[in-house]
Order: C-alpha cells, then structure tokens, then sequence
C-alpha cells in the first residue's frame, strides 16, 4: 500500500510538473501572440500618424533646409561636413515639435511610444556624377531610449531635382547646372515598459492560470491526505484485530495459572483462596481492559478520576505478584515505605503499573525496578528496566495513541499501542505528569509524578 501511496505521490507531482509546463507553454505562445498584435497596433497608428498634415509640415521644415543646401554645395559655397552640423543643429527643435504632435494626437500618452527619425544617406547627382554627402545613421529628430528595444517601422526615400543658376561677370554669360538630391531616412519607434504593458493584457489570462494550478495542486494534495488517512484507519483496524488477543495476554495467562491451581489434588486452603483471589483481581482486570479499548477507540474521550481510596504497599505487591504469576523470569524489585498510603483510584494504579511494566517485558527488559516515593506536594513513581531503551527521536511520540516503536520500519512488538497513552491519560486526568529519561542501549527511566 505505501508503494502505491507513493507511486500515485509521484504521479501527481508529474502530472502538476507536466501540467504546468504546458500552461507555460501556452502562456508564453500567447505572449509572442499579444506582442505582436500590439506591434501590429502601434505600427498601424504610427503609419496613420505620419500620414497627418502636421507630421508631412514637420518634414517638410527640414527637406527645404536639404534643398537649400544641396543649392549651396553645388556652387562651392558649403563642404560636406556643414550638412552633419546643419542637421544637429535642427535636431532638437524638431524633436520638441515632434513631442508637441504626438501630445496633441495623445499617441505617446496612451501607449508611452518614442518615435525616432534617422538619416542613412545622402547623394547628390550633378552633371551625370554621384557625389556623397552622408553615409551611416545619424539621428534627424525623436527621442532614444536606451533601455527599450528599436522597432522597425519604415524607410523612406526623398529625390528633388533641381537647377543652379550661375553667373560669371568677367565672360559676362550665364549657366544653369541641373542636379538632383536624394535623401534615404530609416523610422524606428520603442515602447517604454513594453513587457509590462503586454502582460497587463494578460493579466486575465495570467491570474486564470495560477488559479487553476492552484486548484489541482490543493485537490491532488486533499486527496492524497484523505487517501493516507483511510490507509492510517485501515492499519489501526487490521493492528487491532491481529493483536487484540495478544493485549489480553497477561490476565488471562494470569488466570490460566490460578485454574491450573484448583486441578491439582493436593491443594491447600491457602493456595485455594490465594487463586481465587487471582481470578478476582484478573476478571476485573479484563473489564477493565475492554473499557480501555473501547474508549481508546474512539475519537475522543475524558477519563474520570475515580474515588480516591487508601492503597497500601500491600495493594502494590498484589499487582506486582499478580504480573509476575503471568511472567515468572522477570525480576522486579520494589521500593517504597512499608507505611506508604497512596490516595488515588486502585484500578487506575492497577492500570498505570500493569501497563508499564507489560511494556518493559514486550520491549525485551528482564529485571524492573519501581520506587515509591511520597512528600507532602506529590508522589513520584519511578519505574527503571534494563530493556534496549527508548531513542531520543521518538520519546515525545511514544505517548501518542496507537503508536509503537519500531525499527526499520518492521513493528518487532505486538500490541496495540494504547498502553503508553493511556498511562499518560490517567496520570493527567489525575493532575499529574509522565516522562521519559533515556541513555539508548541502557534501559527506560519512566518518571511519574501525581499530587498528594
């Protein structure tokens, strides 16, 4: 059954994993599908924008400044490297006019775009020769963020052809040259918090998916601890029909002893009350024994301190002889004041004594040591074995109901694993407190400590 528990624990796990990945994979295609409906947005508008009247003035603004010099070099009057300086000094201006368009438009505010404009090359063609004025990218106007990716939206080509007039006064003639200007320009725009602004529009989607993985891990998880939970149940319920017979072992082995006794013919009056007495004390034993299990059995349950009654050293030798008539190679050794009188229940000493030391026998202890001792405040009741002892790991659990210890996982103990527990549910139903000091591999020191 555990390995069932664990190949379906491992097959959640890989069926979340799996379902995970293909989440994943979904949101990421989804991703790439809303960038590009969003570049395929802004593009469009972007196209729309340069269409405008005021956008085809701001060109119009820097090509007549082209034309002008393009008049001006044909004559000699301008080098190749007062273009670079002409178009920097106009940058900024058209740039500011650039921004104020595309606030008027509420293009920039709605999508947070940078539009950028760059020159790429510049050729001028007069008497059937190319002369290159600019060769490379320099930027026409528009912003840059260096922290956004440029996205490419658009070339453009501008060719104006046009004459220059010249006139030379020492031949007294006139001459028009005829050339034409060419202008290639590249269009890029970005997006400030691009990634964000695409996953905004898949929040929804986003929040959907955590959800539902969400979901299937917390009903795989349900399910899994239901499942373990039955698996618990059904353990308790076979452990308790294997060993149910084995609990009631020491009082009816007690009490097979004492019938024993009366078969035999030569018995005494003193060894006829003493059985009786036996048989007595082990029937009431098993009584309570079966209210033991059935409480212990259900969910919850109060025990009840019994009314108190005066126990005597004698009451304690009875218990004891009582035990050792079931287990004769046991050794148990008892100190405690010949005048001791302990207040409490007698079936729930009968019940804390029984109990622990049917524990030490089950866990391999051949000699037990109990001392009583008794002040004004508490009685302390110390119970010593020279068993294999207790590891510090599972001393806190040991009190838990139906727990046993184990080793390699294989319950070497039959029992049903109520004893320590219902020990500890008397002693505190009494006010007191039960422990455990522990060397492992030197025996079990339980301390029991009950008020006066």
């Amino acid at each position: 059954m555990k390995r069932k528990i664990l190949l379906l624990t491992i097959g959640c796990v890989l069926t979340v994993l799996a379902l995970a990945a293909v989440q994943g994979y979904f949101i990421f295609n989804t991703y790439k599908l809303t960038e590009k409906e969003v570049k395929d947005e802004i593009h469009k508008k972007l196209l729309e924008f340069e269409d405008t009247p005021a956008f085809d003035a701001l060109n119009n603004s820097w090509m007549a400044k082209a034309n002008r010099f393009s008049g001006e070099y044909i004559g000699d009057k301008v080098k190749k490297k007062d273009y670079i300086r002409l178009i920097s000094r106009s940058t900024d201006s058209l740039t500011r006019a650039l921004s104020n368009l595309m606030k008027n438009e509420k293009f920039s505010n709605q999508y947070k775009a940078r539009y950028t404009n760059y020159i790429t090359s510049v050729v001028i063609e007069a008497e059937g020769k190319n002369d290159t004025i600019f060769n490379g990218r320099m930027r026409l106007f528009g912003d840059v963020n260096t922290g956004s990716e440029e996205i490419a939206l658009s070339t453009g080509k501008w060719h104006s052809r046009s004459a220059e007039h010249e006139k030379d006064d020492v031949l007294d003639t006139e001459s028009n040259t005829e050339y034409s200007f060419e202008i290639r320009t590249e269009r890029y725009y970005s997006i400030d918090n691009w990634e964000r602004l695409i996953l905004s529009r898949m929040a929804g989607l986003f929040v959907f998916s955590v959800l539902l993985l969400a979901f299937v891990v917390i009903l795989f998880y349900l399910s899994l601890r239901n499942l373990i939970t039955q698996k618990k149940i059904s353990d308790i319920k076979t452990d308790f029909v294997d060993n149910i017979t084995h609990e009631f072992k020491t009082p009816i082995a007690t009490m097979d002893i004492a019938i024993k006794t009366f078969e035999r013919g030569d018995i005494t009056q003193e060894q006829l009350n003493s059985a009786i007495a036996i048989i007595k004390r082990q029937n009431t034993r098993l009584q309570s024994l079966f209210g033991q299990v059935k409480d212990a059995s259900l969910s919850s349950f109060t025990i009840v301190p019994e009314k108190f009654t005066k126990i005597s050293i004698d009451d304690i030798k009875e218990i004891i002889h009582d035990f050792k008539t079931a287990h004769p190679n046991i050794s148990i050794e008892l100190n405690a004041p010949q005048d001791m009188v302990l207040n409490m229940g007698k079936s729930h000493l009968y019940t804390i004594l029984i109990n622990m030391l049917d524990n030490a026998v089950k866990y391999g202890a051949n000699s037990i040591a109990i001392a009583f001792m008794i002040n004004e405040s508490n009685t302390t009741i110390s119970i010593r074995d020279d068993g294999p002892g207790i590891q510090a790991s599972e001393r806190k659990a040991i009190f838990e109901k139906f727990y046993r210890v184990e080793k390699g996982n294989i319950h070497n103990t039959k029992g049903l694993g109520l004893g320590l527990f219902y020990v500890s549910q008397v002693v505190r139903a009494y006010g007191g407190d039960i422990k455990v000091e522990d060397n492992a591999g030197n025996g079990a020191h339980f301390i029991i400590i009950l008020p006066s």
